[in-house]
């Protein structure tokens, strides 16, 4: 069972993000939702290999976001959070499934109705964000 825990930088930051983006409360619910399922699928970070995260999509005029985080033992914890500038996630396809052109595909290959993105093959990209 994994537990999530808010670094003081991530509350710091996310208390700011969560003033300029609307619905944040439902984008952070569907994160920590897909977290608590297998926080290890999501892909880790090139630059800090310990070090993954997860994207969400754009929708409506809630923007795409991005969360950083780590896992050890039983505790998934939470160190960044940021709205990306890009409709797809600034780089959201290449989270995708190998051979798949939807991330937000359950496994029995039915599109899900959840704003997060990712899962599939874990795969490293680029650090966007100073920490």
């Amino acid at each position: 069972m994994w537990e999530i825990v808010q670094t003081n930088t991530y509350k710091a930051v996310s208390s700011l993000v969560s003033k300029d983006v609307p619905r944040f409360d439902e984008v952070y619910a569907a994160v920590e939702w897909a977290l608590l399922r297998n926080p290890e699928s999501y892909p880790t970070v090139e630059e800090r290999r310990s070090l993954r995260q997860i994207k969400t999509r754009a929708f409506g005029d809630t923007p795409a976001m991005r969360f950083l985080y780590v896992c050890r033992g039983n505790k998934v914890t939470l160190r960044y959070v940021e709205a990306m500038d890009e409709p797809d996630g600034g780089g959201l396809r290449q989270m995708l499934p190998e051979g798949g052109c939807d991330a937000n595909r359950r496994r029995d290959g039915r599109a899900s109705d959840s704003p997060v993105a990712g899962g599939g093959a874990p795969r490293r990209l680029p650090l966007a964000a100073a920490l």
